[in-house]
């Protein structure tokens, strides 16, 4: 990613973000250093906000994006990354803003938070630190949500070219994308949280690398249904793919409840397979596979 290392803070920063990255690559090597300064809007910065770029959990998006409407323009190209984005966007359509000019992003990196310093909402001097583990390297694809906006594509293609050193490239079909990458974390993370277990896991172990399949499979039709299109009946290639790049990585479900969870409905379950059981009942498709699971893994979620 192309930060400088030593990127000072401007008049109008509210904060620094000292990201300190290190990777499982290369032997481990020195961890990287990123300092971001944080900008907020001032007295002497009232320009409104061009690209919002939202990384967070599922069921804190739409609730972030509300927080900070004020500072938000009629064209400002609103940019997430994240898993469950389906059921996200499901929920933003509904309260109304379809028309918002929206880059999605599906991230397989592995990456996971070890520890934070210091607070978002009041960080001490200034400043706070978050430690990532890069745990696998995988791809970040990126796309217009609706493929007619211009300027959704045309901030894809920047964020692409300052992310190309983590092989960050700009495909068509958001909603496609989307759904991509709803199977993958359909198929994968149910079950890390149920065993709680590292992602290569799945290909460790026979019965859970059918399992996979299964959610897989499921899942796959639900999209078929939904979106009117065709996927590749060898999509699991895909999820296999990611597990290979990711197999020692803790899923982002694993973490969050690892961390203590969050209610049912707020977390990335409700938006993985909750999301696609839900679609699934809205078509009269079979869904028991992803109940299973779903169940199995929210039963575990606040006993880890």
């Amino acid at each position: 990613m192309h930060i400088p290392s030593s990127l000072s803070p401007s008049d109008s920063a509210t904060a620094i973000h000292e990201v300190v990255l290190t990777s499982s690559e290369d032997g481990g090597g020195p961890p990287v250093v990123y300092r971001i300064p944080l900008h907020g809007r001032t007295k002497t910065n009232p320009s409104p906000v061009s690209h919002l770029l939202i990384a967070t959990r599922a069921a804190n998006v739409v609730p972030t994006i509300q927080k900070v409407q004020s500072m938000l323009a009629r064209d400002t190209v609103i940019v997430l990354l994240g898993n469950g984005l389906c059921g996200v966007l499901d929920e933003w359509g509904a309260l109304g803003n379809s028309n918002s000019s929206v880059v999605v992003g599906s991230v397989t990196h592995g990456v996971y938070q070890r520890e934070q310093e210091g607070s978002m909402d009041r960080p001490p001097s200034n400043s706070f630190t978050t430690r990532v583990h890069h745990a696998g390297f995988g791809r970040i694809k990126l796309s217009p949500l609706r493929d007619d906006d211009d300027q959704a594509h045309a901030a894809a293609l920047a964020l692409a070219r300052d992310l190309h050193t983590l092989h960050a490239e700009v495909v068509p079909g958001g909603a496609v994308l989307l759904w991509q990458k709803l199977i993958v974390n359909a198929a994968i993370n149910p079950i890390t949280v149920a065993r709680d277990c590292l992602n290569g896991s799945l290909l460790e172990e026979e019965e859970l690398r059918q399992a996979s399949q299964s959610l897989c499979r499921e899942a796959l039709a639900v999209a078929r249904c939904h979106l009117g299109l065709s996927f590749s009946d060898d999509f699991w290639m895909e999820v296999e793919t990611v597990l290979r790049d990711t197999r020692l990585n803790v899923s982002s479900t694993l973490a969050e409840a690892r961390r203590g969870g969050v209610s049912r409905d707020a977390s990335e379950l409700h938006y993985l397979n909750g999301f696609v059981v839900k679609v699934a009942k809205r078509h009269g498709l079979p869904s028991a596979v992803n109940e299973m699971w779903l169940g199995e893994a929210l039963e575990r979620y606040h006993n880890l």
